[in-house]
């Protein structure tokens, strides 16, 4: 469970009742869904306020490339050129269009880049990093101002976050007292710098962290993560002003969403239809927040299929899935973002088992 730079499964100051009233659901919102010509399977994961979107998708011999969506539906795809390459994806995409994403080689050692939007591609080579299966460097995200965010492993005991300047200049750093942490993936570092990841200590427990631009570390564990193996708590999402969301794994391996304000306070959320069965995994899957308090999210019922959640800072909650979404184990309907204007996007499962992505627009009112 370690390789958490492609975990993308994968608090409470008063009682979640009060901080968020469970209103009546929301007017269902508008689902486009889309895929890149010839993909068998489509992965986006990131929305810029522009609304743009990226992520990846494979063609039928199971080969990755990276797409980007424009606002106006259009859908370009890319590959690295990077000999020995053998696949590749976008992460996260910003206003201005640029891309972080990451490729890798047959040995499946990975390598971030950031894309610029004519296209061109700078791999994201840091001195010392690991040749291995699983190793390597990888950009997983990027806010507007081009400072990109992710990891870099050096080997299976030792993993760094790993920041890039728009300049080009990294930054590798570990919370004190761990050799593993991860830089966040999509909606992980907002626009003054401020970032989220996690690490794990000796115990195999998850915590996370947020790095204010100063550099100063602060530790973030839900009132109620659990202490076991796998357990923890997951940050996933910051917002302009620094709220952060994200999921915490109980003691029962049940799973919650939180919130944490500015401030430090922590609260924690469950959406009505999530999975309360112990050791299961089930529950409130919280990934991002946009400035207005937008969350979304999904949850995993008790028969552990996922649906699409979208929470307005007043509580008021709406549970979706996508047009003819498939109900066996492990499937369903996956936001993963939200942007400035309430879009998401994410992918969900068909009745066949096949992914594809969607644009969800927020209700009317």
């Amino acid at each position: 469970m370690k390789r958490t730079g492609i975990l993308v499964l994968v608090f409470f100051f008063c009682s979640v009742l009060t901080v968020f009233p469970q209103a009546q659901s929301q007017t269902k919102t508008h689902i486009i869904t889309f895929d890149p010509p010839g993909s068998v399977g489509t992965y986006p994961v990131s929305i810029s306020d522009t609304g743009a979107i990226t992520g990846q998708w494979f063609d039928a011999n199971g080969v990755s490339h990276g797409f980007v969506r424009d606002p106006d539906g259009t859908i370009s795809t890319w590959d690295v050129t990077v000999p020995g390459t053998v696949g590749c994806q976008g992460c996260e995409i910003n206003a201005r269009g640029e891309i972080a994403g990451c490729f890798w080689d047959a040995n499946n050692t990975s390598t971030g880049y950031r894309r610029t939007t004519d296209g061109k591609i700078t791999p994201i080579v840091v001195p010392g990093s690991g040749t291995g299966p699983n190793q390597g460097s990888m950009a997983m995200a990027l806010n507007d101002a081009g400072w990109i965010l992710g990891q870099d492993t050096i080997s299976d005991t030792l993993q760094y976050s790993l920041l890039v300047a728009p300049d080009g200049k990294q930054i590798t750093f570990n919370p004190a007292g761990t050799t593993w942490s991860w830089g966040g993936m999509e909606s992980a570092i907002n626009p003054a710098g401020a970032i989220i990841g996690g690490y794990v200590d000796s115990n195999e427990v998850y915590h996370g962290y947020v790095r204010a631009p100063n550099g100063k570390i602060t530790t973030l564990d839900a009132p109620s993560w659990g202490q076991g193996a796998g357990e923890g708590t997951f940050p996933s999402g910051i917002s302009p002003n620094g709220t952060i969301v994200g999921f915490v794994q109980d003691n029962n391996e049940l799973t919650h969403g939180f919130v944490r304000t500015p401030g430090g306070r922590f609260m924690t959320f469950d959406v009505p239809g999530a999975g309360t069965v112990q050791g299961s995994w089930e529950g409130t899957f919280a990934m991002d927040i946009n400035a207005a308090g937008t969350i979304t999210g999904y949850i995993a019922d008790a028969n552990w299929v996922a649906h699409g959640f979208l929470q307005a800072w007043d509580g008021r909650t709406m549970v979706f899935d996508g047009p003819n979404a498939s109900t066996a184990q492990y499937q369903g309907t996956f936001p993963i973002t939200v942007n400035a204007e309430g879009v998401i996007t994410g992918y969900y499962f068909d009745s066949n088992g096949v992914s594809h992505g969607f644009v969800g627009l927020p209700p009317r009112r």
